[in-house]
């Protein structure tokens, strides 16, 4: 299912002519940031807001590059993969976001 909504996006970024290189990570972001949330006793749908608040800040820094700064897009969303990913892998501490087992 993610990968459905991560496609359907990069659909329409590509058929509108642009690319997007930081998907990817941004959905590893978003899921890492959900994980942790679940695990600190947020509440489902507040982990969820949080992740796709933070999904569309990563979208938003990417387009105002693009847009503002006139960035290329290829050199903007792969600076934003690049943060996007070491971000995800500092909150995670390089080891899995998962709760523990029941028992």
């Amino acid at each position: 299912m993610i990968v459905a909504i991560g496609a359907i996006g990069m659909t329409l970024v590509i058929v509108g002519g642009g690319i997007d290189l930081a998907v990817g990570s941004t959905i590893a972001l978003t899921g890492v940031l959900c994980a942790l949330a679940l695990r600190e006793g947020w509440a489902p749908s507040l982990a969820v807001l949080a992740s796709i608040l933070t999904g569309g800040l990563v979208g938003l820094v990417s387009a105002l590059a693009i847009t503002r700064l006139r960035v290329v897009p290829f050199i903007a969303t792969l600076g934003m993969l690049g943060v996007a990913r070491g971000t995800a892998k500092w909150l995670a501490a390089r080891r899995p976001s998962t709760r523990p087992a029941p028992g």
